[in-house]
């Protein structure tokens, strides 16, 4: 059995004495509002700017449902017909998504007092391939993909502790970050990303596969919570897909925070291989609507990891690290990785070497 301690870009725990400004997503270190799990929305209803509101089961909805299975390019046709802020074209080679980085369904208000940020229009426009490599490599990301409707993921926060400088999660009980009914917020130069079930693009309550909610940077396809699992067809049997990252239990270890491991941060959790449906970075090779012939493909789950923070195909690191970050070799599995510091010492993370956060421990980019 495959075990291994979670740490991720830039998570060794040498510390830095530094924490994240908070002028970014989280107001404050302490808040009573923390949270400490992600959100689950039961209601689909949503109020346009014109004052029009109305409620379907998603942002995916009546067209796309009623696409053939294996039909990809229908799909995403049907999507971008059905969503004002993107645009999805595609070729034999690439599938390009073009939008302003704002969902077209209702999201949290910003600022609050958790997020002191205004969402703002963005120029989002990325390409991925419609012919991934494979490398098996789990290369840890900062932001691992974007969502058809132009929203980015990404799953970790800037957020540090002070003493340690371990790696704060999003939900937590000791910082609030102004997540909304998306488990999404705002950056400070006002981009609106996901840090877990974007839930308003969920549309399977169990009975069928998930919706086709993105792409990650290696150009494998993301859906949320249900699949068909290991299966080999397209046979309308789901289940709810498995995270195989587990808490550790106990008091944290020597140059971790104070306490027992609660989640609260990063390297609170260990990928426990088979403990669950998926690997290391969330994925697994499967059949989905979209591709009944096979594919490998990300899930997004309830539990830790939440979204996936390694890629396991060929991707662009600029895309991957958010537009920062270099190139350094990686001693882990992830071989050529973004620089930084892992836990065996400088360059040598589990996942190949994570980008320097130091410069972004005073930015809060979460």
């Amino acid at each position: 059995m495959k075990t291994s301690t979670y740490t991720r870009l830039g998570y060794g725990l040498a510390a830095t004495g530094l924490i994240a400004a908070l002028a970014g997503c989280g107001a404050a270190v302490e808040n009573t509002a923390a949270t400490s799990e992600p959100a689950v929305v039961e209601d689909d209803s949503h109020t346009h700017e014109d004052g029009t509101t109305h409620t379907h089961d998603s942002e995916t909805d009546a067209d796309t449902d009623a696409v053939a299975v294996g039909d990809l390019e229908a799909y995403l046709d049907a999507y971008s017909a059905n969503n004002d802020n993107v645009d999805i074209s595609y070729d034999d080679e690439s599938i390009r998504i073009q939008g302003n980085g704002v969902p077209d369904f209702e999201t949290g208000a910003f600022p609050n007092s958790g997020n002191p940020n205004s969402i703002s229009e963005q120029d989002i426009d990325v390409t991925v391939t419609r012919n991934p490599t494979w490398t098996g490599e789990a290369v840890e990301v900062r932001e691992p993909g974007m969502s058809l409707a132009s929203v980015k993921f990404e799953p970790g926060t800037a957020e540090r502790d002070p003493q340690t400088g371990a790696p704060i999660e999003a939900f937590n009980d000791i910082m609030d970050l102004g997540l909304d009914q998306n488990n999404a917020h705002v950056q400070p130069n006002g981009q609106y990303h996901f840090h877990a079930d974007p839930s308003p693009l969920s549309d399977s309550d169990g009975t069928e596969h998930s919706a086709l909610v993105g792409f990650m940077y290696d150009g494998y396809p993301v859906y949320t919570l249900y699949g068909y699992g290991a299966q080999d067809e397209v046979d309308g049997t789901v289940s709810e897909m498995q995270s195989s990252w587990q808490l550790k239990s106990g008091e944290r270890s020597e140059g971790e925070p104070d306490g027992t491991y609660d989640g609260t941060y990063t390297t609170d959790y260990e990928f426990v291989e088979g403990s669950g449906d998926l690997d290391e970075c969330n994925g697994i090779w499967t059949v989905t609507p979209e591709y009944p012939e096979g594919t490998y493909a990300y899930f997004i789950t309830d539990e830790f990891p939440y979204i996936s923070r390694c890629l396991n195909g060929e991707f662009d690191q600029t895309l991957a690290n958010g537009g920062q970050g270099g190139m350094g070799q990686g001693q882990g599995p992830g071989g050529q990785g973004p620089g930084g510091q892992g836990p065996m010492g400088p360059g040598q993370g589990q996942f190949g070497a994570p980008p320097d956060r130091n410069a972004a421990a005073g930015t809060n980019n979460t």
